[in-house]
């Protein structure tokens, strides 16, 4: 009786590797942390969205870094709504998007780093296909 189950549990195990190899590899997969930086100017009518729009990537180890160049609209509050959710908000004196984007580098914790306007809406899957350890 024994040897009967150790068999069906075996037989079980080997088809569940060989009929389920996109399951098994999905499951298998590591993720490269990632960094989106996003230098926002003004930016209180989109900002929140694009915001959203990153976190629906729902990416394994994603970082959100935003940099307030000096905005003199509400863009700091709008992206502060998003602290809760791990969003980081670095604020600077007005000095351009290139300089933005360096503060934002100069911050960033992840190896792997994206760069997105803040008026930018991604898809869903955006991260997923590029970002994988091969």
């Amino acid at each position: 009786m024994f040897l009967y189950i150790a068999f069906l549990f075996s037989l079980i195990v080997t088809l569940i590797i060989v009929l389920l190899p996109k399951e098994r590899d999905f499951l298998s997969k590591k993720y490269t942390g990632i960094c989106v930086i996003i230098p926002a100017y003004n930016s209180e009518k989109t900002i929140g969205e694009c915001i959203g729009s990153v976190l629906n990537t729902n990416y394994p180890d994603l970082e959100i870094i935003v940099v307030n160049d000096g905005s003199t609209d509400c863009t700091a509050k709008e992206v502060e709504r998003f602290k809760d959710v791990g969003v980081r908000l670095v604020n600077q004196k007005n000095e351009g998007k290139f300089a933005a984007l360096n503060k934002g580098f100069s911050y960033a914790g992840k190896p792997i780093i994206f760069a997105l306007d803040a008026d930018l809406i991604v898809e869903k899957k955006l991260f997923l296909g590029d970002c994988q350890i091969f």
